[in-house]
């Protein structure tokens, strides 16, 4: 997603006109990358964290990993990886200096 601010902005809309779809995890989600872009990681990571709690998964745990290591949250980033190498145990995340994650790469099956 590019564009942080106008991002939010869109996905915030989607949420105010249909507070109930069960999708709106993935906009908390889109909302976290959107803030990531900005770095303003303190909000990434709080809508990353109510996107993760609401379903559990590889896609909502990674922006999680993300915005929660930029953050300055190492402790919770690090039980995010136990979390998710439950769920995909043959997973490895990729880092590079002054960066958090560039990518989340799977070993071959």
């Amino acid at each position: 997603m590019r564009g942080g601010t106008s991002g939010h902005r869109e996905l915030s809309a989607v949420l105010r006109l249909d507070p109930l779809d069960p999708s709106r995890p993935n906009a908390w989600t889109g909302s976290s990358c959107a803030y990531n872009n900005l770095a303003e990681h303190d909000k990434g990571y709080d809508w990353a964290r109510k996107a993760a709690e609401a379903t559990p998964s590889m896609y909502m745990f990674a922006y999680f990993f993300i915005n929660a290591v930029r953050y300055g949250r190492l402790a919770e980033a690090h039980d995010t990886v136990a979390k998710m190498l439950k769920l995909r145990p043959d997973m490895t995340v990729l880092m590079r200096p002054n960066s958090a994650t560039r990518a989340i790469r799977y070993l071959p099956e």
